[in-house]
């Protein structure tokens, strides 16, 4: 260590080397990061009409979960019509009461999906 005490001189504080000054610790650390998002916040994107989103299984699971959860039967939503409720195209309760109904593309309870 320097026994000049020139405010670029390593310590050794709390068992951990730092650079110090006699200001105190740098500020620019915090600076480094708003200066980074600024800099991303200022890069220039590309429109988008729309995009394709697939819900993960682990969405659908949780959709099937809420629907067992919300329903007075302990009725769980089918696969087709979870994926929906996870895209935004139907509510829980849509889901559930177009369950009900049988009116789903493979949501029926019948085995061979001919709504007898």
């Amino acid at each position: 260590m320097a026994a000049s005490g020139r405010s670029s001189a390593w310590t050794r504080a709390s068992g951990r080397a730092s650079r110090s000054s006699p200001a105190g610790p740098s500020p620019w650390p915090r600076y480094g990061v708003v200066l980074a998002a600024v800099n991303i916040a200022h890069i220039e994107g590309e429109p988008v009409d729309s995009r394709d989103v697939e819900p993960t299984a682990g969405e659908i699971r949780v959709v099937k979960t809420r629907s067992r959860e919300v329903s007075p039967e302990n009725r769980e939503l089918p696969d087709d019509l979870a994926r929906r409720v996870a895209l935004g195209e139907l509510d829980v309760e849509a889901a559930l009461a177009e369950h009900r109904e049988g009116t789903a593309s493979g949501g029926t309870d019948d085995a061979d999906g001919d709504g007898d």
